[in-house]
């Protein structure tokens, strides 16, 4: 096997998918008693890398039996959009993922990455601002890859019910925040919790504008940590990892950087996506358009959530007010962040 694909557990094998975009995401393929099922389907435009790290196992598109997605996002849900023409597997969401029995396409038009708005959220200095000139410069990857905008046989699956793949039982698990639609699946056996972009190695984007909620996603975190067992974690990006508890601490961290800074600029002469973005990027402004974006739409999301509150006061993008200075109180995540 090439470096595409990778065995990751007994019958799990991670299958990279690279966009010229720049982002690698992960599909998985579970094989149990001559059964193959797939954790989520890449990228509309992808769908051809798909089909050939199905080729390394001995399979074919048309030989995918169930596709269990972890939420709506382009990078995950888009390649079985596509092929929905070349194949016909059941294909499990949870029941409230209002896309997945729609017009996908329509609406991930609606949810464009933040290069189609960040200059609104920067307002008047987005013509002379290098992060967002830098955001707004990154390639556009399509959504259409076939015939089809829909999925061929959405089946809906309530949080806690169960998908069988041969011997293997997938708990659907909520996972809400890092889209509204997100679930992720936990195999009970082998307690691997298949997580989709909940929680990564880099900060997970949160963008409001695509219907991400800061709030649900710090207490999906906080319900996680509490609740689940995990032995081995495997994201939509980057490597599988065991190191569950440390993982979701880091990331809630990562929250809580920007949430303390926009606090901070809204206690004095007001806060917005763009000085937030400034002032925890101060000079890296080369080559990191992916961390701006994040930075950015996160920003945007935590001062957006904590005005939703009633906590800060926005006028023309710019928030100010009384925020409370822990996360906790803002949030409703007692106990997760110190």
């Amino acid at each position: 096997m090439n470096g595409r694909v990778r065995e990751v557990a007994e019958g799990v094998y991670r299958l990279r998918l690279d966009s010229d975009c720049g982002l690698v995401v992960n599909a998985y393929a579970v094989l149990d008693r001559g059964e193959l099922a797939l954790i989520d389907a890449g990228f509309p435009h992808t769908v051809d890398q798909l089909d050939a790290a199905l080729a390394e196992l001995g399979y074919a598109l048309e030989d995918v039996g169930a596709v269990l997605y972890t939420h709506t996002h382009p990078d995950h849900m888009g390649g079985g959009v596509a092929a929905a023409h070349r194949w016909d597997p059941t294909e499990y969401v949870w029941e409230g993922t209002g896309p997945a029995f729609g017009d996908w396409v329509a609406h991930a038009e609606e949810a464009r990455e933040p290069e189609t708005w960040a200059s609104a959220l920067a307002g008047p200095a987005a013509a002379h601002d290098e992060r967002i000139l830098e955001v707004q410069a990154k390639p556009r990857y399509p959504l259409r890859g076939g015939r089809s905008t829909r999925l061929a046989s959405p089946t809906p699956v309530a949080f806690g019910e169960v998908v069988r793949v041969g011997r293997r039982a997938f708990r659907c698990v909520d996972a809400r925040g890092h889209d509204p639609f997100h679930c992720a699946w936990l195999e009970e056996s082998e307690r691997w919790l298949f997580s989709g972009d909940v929680v990564l190695a880099v900060p997970t984007p949160l963008s409001r504008r695509g219907g991400d909620d800061p709030r649900l996603w710090i207490d999906t975190l906080g319900r996680w940590r509490a609740q689940l067992e995990v032995a081995t974690m495997f994201p939509g990006h980057g490597l599988p990892s065991s190191l569950f508890v440390p993982s979701i601490d880091r990331s809630a961290a990562s929250l809580r950087r920007i949430y303390d800074e926009a606090v901070r600029q809204a206690r004095g002469s007001g806060a917005s996506a763009l000085s937030v973005t400034r002032a925890l990027l101060p000079r890296d402004t080369s080559r990191h358009a992916a961390r701006s974006g994040t930075l950015l739409v996160t920003a945007d999301s935590v001062l957006w959530a904590l005005s939703a509150r009633g906590e800060l006061t926005e006028e023309a993008g710019v928030y100010f007010g009384e925020a409370a200075e822990v996360m906790e109180t803002g949030f409703g995540c007692a106990g997760l962040i110190g």
